[in-house]
């Protein structure tokens, strides 16, 4: 997907998607919906497409390949018992998991849909999380909603698009 433009509660947004398309703003301001939005707009256009909604990648079973991820890509992440992990490194099993598992499923393509990724992570991870992501993910294309400046200054400043910048019709 290159563009969308849809008609959210807050108002008309337009953005373009690169390859990599970060979306911050304050809360209310309708990241999750435009997430929402580019995830049903991908699906109707047949494009293979995993969301993970916030909150809920720490429910997720993970298998040793993603616990092997994470300790190769995180520093600190340590392999123990699944009943050890605190929900912070368990959302990130979860989210590492379901992106390997789309990845082998979608070679071909496909886009990644994650809304807050930096949920329990502590700063040093989150400012890795998405170049891991992008390896992971054979560089599928990656749409992320978030709070986290230190997501957004790691690299992907110019990537990233403020609602406020965004919004062209307020409701």
């Amino acid at each position: 997907m290159k563009k969308i433009e849809v008609d959210l509660p807050v108002g008309r947004v337009e953005l373009i998607l690169n390859d990599v398309t970060i979306v911050g703003g304050i809360n209310g301001s309708g990241k999750t919906l435009l997430l929402e939005a580019i995830v049903e707009r991908a699906r109707k256009e047949g494009v293979p497409c995993l969301y993970i909604p916030a909150l809920e990648a720490y429910k997720y079973n993970f298998s040793d390949n993603a616990v092997d991820a994470c300790q190769k890509n995180f520093k600190y992440f340590d392999k123990k018992p699944p009943e050890h992990y605190g929900m912070g490194e368990r959302f990130l099993l979860g989210m590492i998991q379901k992106v390997l598992d789309f990845s082998s499923n979608n070679e071909a393509g496909g886009m990644i849909v994650i809304d807050l990724p930096e949920t329990g992570l502590h700063p040093g991870w989150q400012r890795k999380l998405v170049d891991i992501i992008r390896k992971l993910s054979g560089k599928k294309q990656l749409a992320i909603a978030t709070h986290a400046p230190s997501i957004i200054q790691e690299g992907w400043i110019s990537a990233t698009r403020d609602m406020s910048e965004i919004l062209y019709e307020e409701v």
